[in-house]
């Protein structure tokens, strides 16, 4: 389905009797020369649980705001030091999300690969294809300690 100009293939599992949860799968959006401000406010009303090891978990954008992502099912729980670039991982996932913003008309997608029933997923994929140069980039998005 499409919503706020970026297409989601979504999974509905939930709705056919699986034992899994409704989620999220991939998304991709032609990236805009504008976008809206943030709804802070929407964000912050919704409190997650820490991650099954304890890490702080963040709302994540699977299509990033600053390319036209919103919210629904654009948000998933992503890792706090990888969403924020604190980390290695992180610096390199938001540089990705940086060039897409830099870079309107390119596409920029996501896909979301899950371990388990869980909408929490264990990696995360993005790529952005500006031109004829593609990268694409694997994320681990449930570290244990020490990763």
């Amino acid at each position: 389905f499409v919503e706020s100009g970026a297409t989601f293939l979504f999974d509905f599992a939930s709705s056919i009797g699986a034992p899994q949860e409704d989620r999220t799968i991939a998304a991709w959006a032609v990236t805009p020369a504008t976008v809206a401000k943030r709804d802070v406010a929407y964000q912050r009303g919704f409190p997650l649980a820490r991650g099954p090891e304890g890490q702080a978990v963040d709302r994540g954008h699977l299509i990033p705001h600053l390319s036209g992502g919103l919210f629904g099912p654009n948000m998933f729980r992503q890792n706090r030091a990888l969403n924020r670039g604190w980390s290695a991982q992180g610096r390199q996932y938001r540089a990705l999300e940086r060039s897409a913003a830099a870079n309107p008309g390119a596409l920029y997608f996501g896909h979301l690969m899950y371990n388990d029933c869980s909408a929490y997923p264990s990696e995360i994929e993005t790529g952005l294809l500006v031109g004829t140069e593609l990268v694409v980039n694997r994320y681990n998005n449930r570290p244990t300690r020490g990763d």
